[in-house]
């Protein structure tokens, strides 16, 4: 693995506590990243609806020692809401229906097939982490 990658292999490890769908959604992740040649810079998710929270991570210089940690009731429920609404705003377009996720059988994944990378689905794989 590339050092980029490397370097928050201990962030996305996981443990024996971690609920096994974890474990298999890492190894999907990191054979996209494979597909792409784990190039550190080869595609960015959508800024749409992003949560703060990740600017402020950038700001941070996306130190994975430095990932959002401290949660209250109320950060985690207006976390859940700013999430959700950036995950729908990255999807193709059919998959949201009456504001629900569906799995039409024909969709045009083409905006996201290639977002991987440090500005690409590691967000999403990192923001999933803080919650």
């Amino acid at each position: 693995l590339p050092e980029w990658i490397r370097k928050f292999y201990v962030v996305f490890r996981p443990s024996v506590d971690w609920d096994k769908r974890w474990f298999e959604c890492f190894k999907l992740y990191l054979k996209f990243e494979h597909r792409l040649g784990y190039e550190e810079s080869c595609g960015k998710i959508p800024l749409a609806l992003r949560p703060p929270q990740i600017a402020a991570w950038f700001k941070n210089r996306r130190n994975p020692g430095r990932m959002m940690k401290v949660w209250t009731p109320e950060i985690g429920l207006a976390w859940r809401e700013e999430w959700w609404a950036y995950w729908r705003s990255i999807q193709p377009k059919g998959r949201i229906q009456n504001n629900e996720l569906v799995r039409p059988e024909s969709l045009d994944w083409d905006k996201l097939r290639d977002k991987g990378g440090v500005d690409g689905f590691l967000l999403v794989m990192l923001t999933l982490l803080w919650w």
